[in-house]
């Protein structure tokens, strides 16, 4: 693979501090320059935040909350660079560590992800389970935390794991041919998931890169009990397990989610029924086929017609 003369790094922000995102771009623009790549931060912006441009930065702004998905595709559309980075604006980068991802990516064909560790410093083996049914998730919980880092058989991601949406590279190109790259249909939640299922599908190599650890504190989301968000994520999960198994997907993942929230409760778990019926509710009415993309309006009709989701915020966020 021919080495790239220019990296594009890419942010999509949902009421994130401006200080901490002009604290990351500094940090990403200094990565690149360090190993002699001239570089732009494109930041998509999902809120009515105002982030003023700095040299160096594209700011993508005014178009409402259009996912995760959606705002990535915003942003690979204007694109100019030849390798480009996606990565989650809660991502506490080191620049060396950066700076390694570079050199080691952008040498490679294909994508490339890197270890990522929790706020605290630990491997965060759950983002890159694989999965389509909870019985699938909990084999691949097992691999993922048990033997993920200690093969060294390969480089490449088993097949048992999935790329890391939090942070992940591939040449410009490829992101455009790859729905750039996250399908947006999903409008947040299991994109990384189908991502994954689509690349190999096409033979495309997965390198985990296990000497570069990025550090992500998480999303706002991923400990919301927000029902936007519980939605969004439901409705994923069921449009993973439609476009592996068809309809037949569909009802499976709806039974199995009943059954295994089920389980949950009688061990003293919370369990959100409501955003569950609704997401499970809106592909039943399509005959268990394709009900169309989630957008901001149709999660916000969603929950305000729920008698269940009063008082749901408004907030969808990565």
């Amino acid at each position: 693979m021919k080495p790239p003369g220019s990296i594009g790094y890419i942010i999509v922000a949902y009421r994130n501090s401006t200080e901490d995102l002009a604290r990351l771009c500094r940090k990403l623009l200094s990565s690149a320059s360090a190993v002699g790549l001239a570089s732009t931060t494109y930041i998509v912006v999902n809120d009515e935040s105002q982030i003023c441009a700095e040299p160096g930065v594209t700011v993508i702004s005014g178009h409402g909350n259009v996912g995760f998905a959606g705002g990535i595709k915003m942003a690979v559309d204007i694109a100019t660079e030849d390798y480009l980075i996606f990565l989650n604006p809660d991502c506490d980068v080191n620049t060396e560590q950066v700076e390694a991802f570079i050199c080691e990516s952008t040498t490679r064909a294909g994508i490339t992800v890197p270890v990522i560790e929790t706020s605290a410093g630990d491997f965060d083996y759950q983002t890159y389970e694989n999965w389509t049914f909870t019985p699938g998730r909990m084999i691949s919980a097992y691999l993922c935390q048990h033997h993920l880092l200690r093969d060294r058989s390969s480089d490449l991601l088993p097949r048992y794991a999935k790329i890391s949406g939090a942070f992940v590279g591939m040449p410009l190109q490829l992101a455009r041919e790859l729905k750039s790259p996250f399908d947006p249909e999903f409008f947040l939640y299991a994109e990384d998931r189908d991502l994954t299922r689509r690349v190999r599908k096409r033979g495309i190599d997965i390198h985990f890169v296990k000497s570069v650890r990025i550090r992500h504190a998480g999303g706002v989301s991923g400990t919301s009990v927000s029902e936007l968000v519980s939605i969004a994520k439901s409705d994923g999960s069921i449009r993973v397990a439609s476009r592996r198994f068809g309809r037949f997907g569909v009802a499976l993942y709806i039974f199995d989610e009943l059954i295994f929230d089920s389980i949950r409760v009688v061990i003293g778990k919370k369990v959100p029924w409501s955003s569950r019926r609704i997401a499970a509710a809106r592909w039943k009415r399509s005959g268990l086929r394709n009900p169309g993309s989630l957008t901001a309006p149709i999660l916000r009709d969603l929950t305000y017609t729920s008698s269940d989701a009063r008082g749901a915020t408004e907030s969808v966020n990565r």
